[in-house]
């Protein structure tokens, strides 16, 4: 992808750190939409997750990003990173000398592979795919029509069809300005949280995650879509639309598992929505690690990733 170079100097200089805040939106997404749309880059996901616990932070380096990602329970795949394509070379070894200097190991995390591909002497580095934090990007024609979809799940929507009238289900998006309507969404959070029962310290995050992107959904440039069943919320998704045509990032969803076969034909009505919004693929984002969101993103057939690396100087191991 060309990338044009965005001055980014309205932003603190490396090694002064500042919040990524709402005034700054359109600026840091001017830059960010010239680049793959990768979720840890968005500006929803930025400020809804990985700033939960007020950890994240940005500087400007050779007109790049050096963000710093850190949350509880995620401490192994949080740090510095670098995003952008000038003089990345330069801008590692600042960012190493930098680390150093505190006593901190070199070493970043969470690096694109549009970074990694800018590196003029890769020999100088030991470059590890960062397999929890690479994003999951799947192809809507394998979701919708119906006759896209593996027979497995083509029953299951069947069956899940045959159980109501047409008129019973209503997929649609609602408006998040509204207090009602965000308090509708939050409540279905709550219930399916009391449902799963206990939590590990990383879900809490998320959970407390998908409550800030509802509340803040407008002001962050979220969209919705919703499942309804004979009145009543059975499902819904939060997504992002980067400026790649054909693309979604897919910030948060959730799916009630009351209604038999409701996963299948859940997935299938969100492919429906985004198919019918000219969208062909959705970045289900990463799977942070956790075996079960690993095997449910596999099964969903991934068709492309978009991968994540760690990078420490060559000498340090």
């Amino acid at each position: 992808m060309a990338v044009e170079h965005t001055q980014v100097n309205e932003f603190m200089p490396f090694p002064t750190f500042s919040k990524l805040t709402l005034a700054q939106r359109e600026m840091y997404e001017s830059v960010i939409n010239r680049y793959p749309p990768i979720a840890d880059l968005s500006f929803a996901n930025l400020v809804n997750f990985w700033d939960s616990f007020d950890g994240l932070s940005i500087s400007e380096l050779n007109n790049n990003f050096v963000i710093s990602y850190w949350l509880p329970g995620l401490e192994k795949h949080s740090g510095l990173s670098l995003i952008g394509t000038r003089k990345v070379d330069e801008s590692i070894s600042a960012i190493f000398d930098y680390q150093l200097l505190k006593g901190d190991a070199a070493r970043l995390v969470n690096v694109p592979e549009f970074v990694v591909q800018n590196i003029r002497f890769p020999e100088l580095y030991i470059i590890r795919e960062q397999r929890a934090l690479s994003e999951c990007v799947v192809d809507i024609k394998k979701f919708y029509p119906l006759d896209g979809m593996i027979s497995h799940r083509r029953w299951a929507v069947k069956r899940f069809l045959n159980s109501f009238d047409t008129a019973d289900i209503q997929i649609k998006s609602i408006d998040l300005s509204s207090e009602d309507n965000r308090q509708l969404l939050i409540d279905k959070v709550v219930e399916l949280r009391a449902k799963r029962g206990t939590i590990n310290k990383t879900y809490a995050i998320e959970q407390q995650a998908i409550v800030n992107a509802i509340t803040n959904a407008d002001t962050a440039g979220l969209e919705n879509v919703c499942i309804f069943v004979q009145g009543e919320l059975q499902s819904f998704c939060l997504y992002g639309l980067p400026s790649e045509e054909g693309y979604a990032i897919m910030s948060h969803a959730r799916i009630s598992y009351d209604l038999p076969h409701n996963f299948d034909y859940s997935v299938y009505a969100f492919a429906k929505w985004f198919a019918e919004n000219d969208i062909k693929y959705v970045n289900l984002e990463a799977d942070l690690g956790f075996m079960g969101m690993r095997m449910l993103k596999v099964l969903l057939g991934p068709a492309n990733y978009f991968r994540k690396y760690t990078i420490e100087p060559a000498g340090q191991i």
